[in-house]
């Protein structure tokens, strides 16, 4: 799923997740699409609404079609995609109400991958857009959810459906009671406080505040559903929800959410050049160590796979018991300190958290909404919050599950962003990459 972001005097922007298992290298490749959202910087304040093609998930019941090679035919492939047919345009923030305005236009993709020996696995890959966030104009949420375990797909359908609600309801009740503090200091009557328009916008910690409880009650409440468990089975969430001119990421999982900034170039106005000078001192010095110039663009990642990899969510886990081992049963005393993004995994074996002495659950992240027996051995639905206010320079924000990232470099997403036409074009791109290369590693390929 991909957005492409945008101040008043910029042009579009744009936005745009795996069960790994031991790698095996299939015989011959093929081409076809899987799922994304990117999104760009527009100079048109409006736009018309985004027009969807969505798949039919009747047909999941059916064995799919494939060629002699056992690749999926390419009318396959249009059945499992679902997709804008064009671009849309909005506004984030609002002037009048002091909040930074920021243009929008995106667009989004996502295919349903293919298991030989699970033919008919559902997509378990979903996005939400939510505008108008919290009854708030110029408010919006952004997400992507992934997945995972027999119900994966109805615990990433519960969790698109439940988390913008939960968290409309925190931040509106944070409003008013702000709002009704505020009155209470002018000596008013707090009577007629439920309005909307009058209510304060939220400082960033209290925003974060909201979100942070959001997360753990949806989790909550999907341990309560009756219509599927979720013992064994969760999904990631990647969300960016814009509120008072400012941008809040939040991540649990290894969806991921990643800037395109362009480094200021010498006819940029100095004024500008300020601005930018903190973040971009702050950008190179995070690069993967390759020399950047004037106009590039920085693929800066806003959100950090929760893995085992991470030496910070391992030693986390450990201190729960967790063990933590490869599917063969490899142990390591140090896995070390992966950066993902940076670098590609192609071993295709990576650690998991297991009960000591047991087969199970063998989580390859440390973080998710659901998972209910994994929460055992520190799996948590606790998520990593980042808020930040845009420059001119950020020109594209890409969300998207392993499907896009598992073989796909950071910075080769952001090259591919930055040198489309439109976030849709970004899309239909990364997508087609990413599929390609799930057959070049594997003889499958996931939900993208």
């Amino acid at each position: 799923m991909g957005c492409q972001l945008s101040l008043p005097e910029k042009e579009p922007m744009n936005i745009g997740k795996t069960e790994r298992r031991p790698r095996t290298i299939p015989q011959k490749e093929t081409v076809t699409r899987t799922k994304s959202m990117v999104a760009s910087n527009t100079s048109s304040k409006g736009g018309p609404s985004t027009v969807s093609l969505e798949v039919d998930e009747d047909f999941t019941n059916e064995l799919p079609k494939l060629d002699h090679e056992g690749h999926l035919m390419p009318e396959e492939v249009v059945r499992r995609t679902s997709s804008s047919l064009g671009i849309s345009n909005i506004t984030v923030g609002n002037k009048e109400k002091g909040a930074n305005e920021v243009r929008i236009s995106y667009a989004y993709r996502s295919q349903r991958g293919y298991y030989p020996d699970d033919p008919k696995k559902s997509n378990q890959d979903k996005y939400g857009i939510t505008l108008n966030f919290a009854g708030e104009e110029g408010d919006a949420m952004f997400a992507v959810y992934d997945g995972h375990g027999k119900d994966g797909h109805s615990a990433a359908a519960f969790t698109k459906k439940k988390l913008p609600q939960v968290l409309a309801k925190h931040v509106r009740q944070k409003r008013v009671q702000k709002y009704m503090a505020q009155l209470r200091a002018e000596g008013k009557s707090t009577k007629g406080a439920w309005d909307p328009q009058k209510w304060p916008f939220l400082e960033a910690k209290e925003f974060e505040e909201c979100c942070h409880k959001s997360f753990l009650e949806t989790n909550e409440l999907m341990h309560a559903e009756k219509s599927f468990t979720d013992n064994l089975c969760g999904t990631t969430a990647a969300t960016v929800a814009f509120h008072a001119g400012r941008m809040t990421v939040c991540n649990v999982g290894d969806s991921r959410v990643l800037l395109g900034h362009r480094i200021p170039t010498m006819e940029q106005p100095e004024e500008s050049k300020e601005e930018e000078k903190v973040d971009v001192e702050t950008e190179i010095s995070q690069s993967d160590g390759e020399s950047v110039r004037e106009g590039d663009i920085l693929a800066i990642p806003l959100t950090y796979d929760q893995t085992p990899y991470r030496r910070d969510e391992r030693e986390r886990v450990e201190k729960f018991g967790a063990e933590i081992r490869s599917v063969d049963g490899k142990r390591r005393d140090d896995w070390g300190d992966l950066v993902h993004g940076d670098t590609i995994n192609v071993e295709g074996d990576p650690p998991r958290l297991w009960f000591f002495n047991k087969d199970f659950p063998g989580t390859a992240f440390t973080r998710s909404l659901g998972d209910r027996m994994a929460e055992q051995i520190g799996v948590t639905a606790d998520p990593e919050i980042i808020t930040t206010t845009l420059t001119k320079n950020d020109e594209f924000l890409v969300i998207a599950s392993d499907g896009i990232f598992e073989f796909l470099t950071n910075k080769y997403v952001m090259n591919v962003c930055a040198t489309s036409a439109t976030p849709l074009e970004a899309c239909e791109l990364l997508t087609r990459a990413a599929y390609d290369q799930w057959l070049g590693h594997e003889k499958r390929t996931d939900d993208i």
